[in-house]
C-alpha cells in the first residue's frame, strides 16, 4: 500500500434553498497545507471542484456510490467514487459519519491513487507519459 500523497484536512460547506453551494476544502502535502474554495451544483460537487483547484488537476467523476455501513442517526456512510484523468481510471473511498467529509476523503483517496499511477507510468515510460 502506497502512503497518499495527500490528506484531506479539513472541509467546510455551504448549500441550501436559494444559496450557491460554495466549499472550501484545505489538504497536506507533507509539511505543505493548501487550501482553495469553489462553488457547485451541490455540496459534494463544490468539494470536488476546490479539490480539482488544488491539485490543478481536472478530473473526470465517472460514478459516485453512497452507502450506510453501519445503523442508527450516528451512521457511517462509505463514499465510494470512479475517476478518470488523462486515460487513467481508479477507485477511492472514504468513509465518515459526515457524508460530504466522506466525499471528499474518497475523492482524495482516487486522487492520491492517480497521482501514484501517473508517477509509476512516467518512471516506467520516461519522459514519453
Amino acid at each position: 500500500k502506497l502512503a497518499p500523497i495527500y490528506t484531506l484536512d479539513y472541509v467546510h460547506v455551504s448549500s441550501g434553498t436559494h444559496t450557491i453551494p460554495t466549499a472550501t476544502v484545505r489538504l497536506k502535502k507533507e509539511d505543505a497545507v493548501l487550501q482553495e474554495s469553489a462553488w457547485g451544483d451541490g455540496p459534494v460537487d463544490a468539494v470536488y471542484n476546490a479539490i480539482d483547484l488544488i491539485l490543478g488537476m481536472d478530473i473526470t467523476l465517472l460514478d459516485y456510490g453512497l452507502r450506510s455501513v453501519s445503523k442508527g442517526k450516528d451512521a457511517i456512510g462509505e463514499v465510494s467514487v470512479k475517476l478518470k484523468f488523462r486515460g487513467e481510471v481508479v477507485k477511492g473511498k472514504g468513509a465518515s459519519t459526515d457524508i460530504i467529509e466522506a466525499s471528499a476523503k474518497a475523492y482524495v483517496n482516487g486522487s492520491n491513487r492517480l497521482l501514484h499511477r501517473m508517477a509509476a507510468d512516467k518512471s516506467t515510460n520516461g519522459d514519453r507519459v
